[in-house]
């Protein structure tokens, strides 16, 4: 029985890693300056899609630039859909660049912060057709063309395996069963 467990366990947490904890420092440079943001949140498996969960902070030319509140995905709140990039209303961003669905604001109203929007609904709702950097209020007054060459992300720490729901729960259906079939036989 306890072999059995033993020889299941790496099965079972092999299947359960799907995305990895992670920090990302990104920069972006601005007419109006440089825009630091230190980033959380789950690098999918592709190592490229990343799902922001927070930040740690926000700096605007070197200089710390407001509290932000607020991080998610600009389709939700400059739209007011209902769901952006991520399938949610959480923030997601490419390491490569090729898609940015990310407010950073003071608050929910998004007065004062600045959004990148690259192929999400942002892009083209207001007609240019092309990726968007705006920023308002204690962030500058930015409104120009998102460039990829402008931006840089870089690792802080090392990813670190979280398990998926679904292979925790279908690890602890396996404890369950070894635990009655232990006590039929008893």
């Amino acid at each position: 029985m306890l072999r059995s467990l033993i020889m299941a366990l790496p099965l079972a947490l092999g299947l359960a890693a799907n995305a990895s904890a992670a920090n990302f420092s990104f920069s972006y440079q601005t007419s109006q300056g440089l825009i630091e943001v230190d980033l959380v949140g789950d690098l999918q498996p592709d190592n490229n899609t990343f799902i922001v969960s927070g930040l740690t902070s926000v700096m605007l030319g070197g200089s710390f630039a407001f509290p932000a509140t607020f991080v998610g995905s600009s389709d939700v709140a400059i739209l007011g859909e209902p769901q952006g990039l991520s399938g949610s209303i959480a923030a997601l961003v490419t390491l490569d660049g090729s898609a940015m669905d990310i407010s950073i604001c003071e608050d929910a109203s998004c007065f004062d912060g600045f959004q990148i929007s690259a192929g999400n609904l942002v892009e083209g709702f207001f007609g240019f057709g092309y990726p968007i950097v705006s920023a308002s209020g204690n962030a500058g007054d930015v409104f120009e063309p998102f460039t990829v060459g402008r931006s840089t992300f870089t690792a802080e720490t090392d990813a670190v395996a979280v398990p998926a729901p679904g292979g925790v729960a279908l690890f602890g259906l396996a404890l369950v069963g070894f635990g009655l079939a232990t006590r039929r036989r008893a």
